[in-house]
């Protein structure tokens, strides 16, 4: 398995080992939209830090 460490590219969905944090001030618990897929409880990825496209912040609504 390609590790991150070694500049490789890993294809597929973000986890916290593949993807970069792209906001740090986001978190899915944060979000209007959430849950915003069947399963979303069982995923470990805060997909709102590696850049979800659906975020909703709740406290801007």
């Amino acid at each position: 398995m390609p590790d991150i460490t070694t500049g490789t590219i890993v294809k597929g969905l973000p986890t916290k080992k593949t993807s970069k944090i792209m906001y740090y001030n986001r978190s899915c618990s944060k979000c209007a939209n959430a849950p915003c897929f069947p399963g979303f409880e069982k995923m470990k990825t805060d997909f709102a830090i590696a850049g979800c496209i659906d975020y909703l912040d709740k406290t801007k609504l």
